[in-house]
């Protein structure tokens, strides 16, 4: 009997034994979670070589408002992180020229974790986007180059900017297994953490 059920096991597909949202459905979740009603913000940022010296800073609106189709051009592959997480916040028509296969029903959806985080998976075409399964905040995008190449964006530890609006603490570029750069949220002396 226990050989049958191991077998049965085996045979039944992993994603039947749980629901997986599709993702069409994933992608909506999380504009509709952070960045639908969220009304954008400045927010300043800081570029890091991986030896810890600093780069540039600079200032950007989160979410982006107002975006338009020569805007959608700016946010290609390999660019910084932080154009691809604004390219992410842009909203659901802009992203999805930039990500297409992101939004398709036939994409691929599993689980999968990001350090110890469950999250859900979605394996697009030269795209790839982890989303914390518990609220649906992006935890790392990554994104195939011309070259064959893969690079990585790991958001880490999101923190508030305004009211329910969160940014990532740091963000971590890779290419392939290389540290290209860090980018920093600045936030004001009086929401900087002790």
């Amino acid at each position: 009997m226990r050989l049958f059920g191991l077998i049965l096991l085996l045979l039944i597909p992993r994603n039947t034994w749980g629901y997986l949202p599709a993702a069409p459905e994933l992608m909506d979740r999380m504009y509709s979670s952070h960045w639908t009603r969220a009304n954008p913000v400045e927010i300043d940022i800081r570029l890091e070589d991986p030896g810890g010296d600093m780069g540039e800073d600079m200032t950007v609106l989160f979410p982006p408002a107002d975006v338009t189709a020569d805007d959608v051009d700016g946010f290609l592959p390999g660019a910084p992180s932080t154009n691809l997480l604004l390219a992410l916040s842009t909203g659901p028509s802009a992203a999805e020229r930039i990500f297409p296969s992101l939004f398709q029903a036939d994409t691929p959806v599993d689980l999968s974790r990001v350090d110890r985080t469950v999250c859900y998976l979605i394996d697009g075409r030269n795209v790839r986007l982890w989303l914390r399964k518990e609220d649906y905040l992006p935890m790392r995008l990554d994104v195939l180059e011309g070259n064959g190449v893969w690079t990585a964006s790991r958001f880490l530890e999101y923190v508030p900017v305004s009211g329910q609006l969160v940014y990532p603490s740091s963000t971590e570029v890779y290419r392939g297994a290389e540290l290209l750069f860090l980018e920093r949220l600045v936030l004001p002396p009086d929401r900087a953490h002790p």
